[in-house]
C-alpha cells in the first residue's frame, strides 16, 4: 500500500506543499477554511504524518531531559522513582517524551551527556535535580540558550525558573519535636557538601537548635549521599562516640532507613533510645521498623511541576505559569517517640 505524502494532499487539493504542511503543523497563517480541507483531506487518504520530518520543520525534539546527578542512585529508590513518574506523567500531557540520564556529579560523562544533549538537538529542554552551590550545568544551560528549570537555585549570576524546593523552614519544625519528646543532644546527616539541599538544610537545622536552645555540636554534623548506606555507616560511627546522642536528623528517609538498619542491628531501640527522623515521605516510611517520622514533601507533585514549567519556558508564554503544590507536612511517627515501644 503507497504511503501517502504532503505533496500527494498538495497534488489532490491544487494547494502549494508549504500551505499543505503548515496547516499539519498548525501555523496561524492558513485559514481556517483551509486548515479544515487539508486536515478533512488527509484523514480521508490516510496520510500518517512523519515524525522526524515534522520535528525537523518545526526545529522541535518534542522531548525534554532529565539527568540524575549521582554516583550510587537507583531507580528503585523511592524519592527518585516518585519523580520519575511525576516528570513522565506531566511530560506525557504535553504530548512530549522524557529523556532520563545518570551519571556521577561533575564527571566527564555528566559534561559528556549535557554536551550532547544541547549540541546534538536531542532535548527542546532540561529539568535540573540535586543542584550546586556553584553549579557548572546552570552556567553551560544558560550559554547554550537551551530551556531549563531547577528544583532549587543556586549562588550562579544566572536567572532561571527554579521551584526552591529544599523546604529548610521544616527542619525547625523538627527540631521543636524532638525537644518536646525530651532529646536533647542531636545529630544530622546530610548530602554532598556542595549540593543546595545539604546546605540549606543545615542551615534550618541549626536555626532549629537556636530557636530550641540547643546545643550546636559540629562533631554530630555529617555529610552523605541520600542513600541508606550513608546511613547506616554513620549511625555505626555515632554509636561510639561518648556521649553519644540522642536523635539522629537525616536529609532523606533513605538515609534515616540506613540509620534504622544500623540501630536494629547494635540492638539501640529506635524512639526509645534514640530518636530518628526523614525528610521526603516515601510510602516506605510508613512501613520501616518502627516506623519513621519524616516530613512529607509532595515529590510527584513537584516534578509535574517542574515539567509544566519548563514546557511554558519552550512555549515561550508571555507568562511562566508554575502550578501550586501542597505544603510540606510534619509526620510524627514512633522513630522519634521516646515512649515508644
Amino acid at each position: 500500500m503507497k504511503t501517502v505524502s504532503i505533496r500527494d494532499i498538495a497534488r489532490h487539493l491544487n494547494l502549494s506543499i508549504t500551505t499543505v504542511s503548515r496547516a499539519l503543523d498548525g501555523y496561524p497563517d492558513v485559514s481556517n477554511r483551509t486548515r479544515v480541507r487539508i486536515l478533512e483531506t488527509a484523514a480521508e487518504m490516510g496520510y500518517v504524518p512523519n515524525q522526524a520530518a515534522r520535528q525537523l520543520r518545526r526545529r522541535k525534539t518534542d522531548a525534554i531531559g532529565y539527568v540524575l546527578s549521582s554516583s550510587h542512585a537507583r531507580f528503585n529508590d523511592p524519592t527518585i522513582a516518585d519523580t520519575l513518574s511525576g516528570l513522565a506523567d506531566e511530560a506525557a500531557v504535553h504530548g512530549v517524551d522524557l529523556i532520563v540520564s545518570i551519571a556521577p556529579p561533575d564527571s566527564d560523562q555528566e559534561s559528556a551527556i549535557f554536551k550532547r544533549l544541547s549540541r546534538s538537538q536531542k532535548v527542546d529542554g532540561v529539568i535540573l535535580g540535586r543542584i550546586r552551590k556553584e553549579d557548572w550545568r546552570v552556567q553551560f544551560l544558560h550559554d547554550e540558550a537551551m530551556p531549563f528549570v531547577a528544583f532549587a537555585r543556586s549562588n550562579d549570576a544566572v536567572d532561571y525558573p527554579a521551584l526552591e524546593g529544599s523546604y529548610e523552614y521544616m527542619l525547625p519544625r523538627i527540631i521543636t519535636h524532638l525537644k518536646s519528646e525530651g532529646y536533647q543532644r542531636l545529630a544530622f546527616i546530610g548530602g554532598d557538601s556542595d549540593s543546595v539541599f545539604h546546605i540549606n538544610r543545615l542551615e534550618g537545622f541549626k536555626e532549629g537548635l537556636e530557636a530550641n536552645q540547643l546545643a550546636y555540636y559540629p562533631e554530630l554534623v555529617f555529610t552523605g549521599n541520600y542513600a541508606s548506606s550513608a546511613g547506616y555507616e554513620t549511625t555505626l560511627q555515632l554509636l561510639k562516640n561518648q556521649p553519644r546522642p540522642d536523635a539522629i536528623v537525616c536529609i532523606s528517609d533513605e538515609t534515616a532507613f540506613g540509620v534504622l538498619h544500623a540501630l536494629r542491628e547494635k540492638k539501640v531501640k529506635a524512639g526509645s533510645e534514640i530518636g530518628v527522623t526523614g525528610f521526603g515521605g516515601t510510602a516506605e516510611s510508613t512501613y520501616s521498623d518502627p516506623p519513621l517520622t519524616t516530613v512529607d514533601i509532595p515529590i510527584y507533585q513537584l516534578a509535574r511541576q517542574a515539567v509544566a514549567t519548563l514546557m511554558s519556558v519552550i512555549r515561550k508564554k508571555k507568562e511562566i505559569v508554575i502550578p501550586e503544590v501542597p505544603e510540606p507536612v510534619l509526620v510524627i511517627r514512633q522513630s522519634s517517640i521516646i515512649g515508644a515501644t
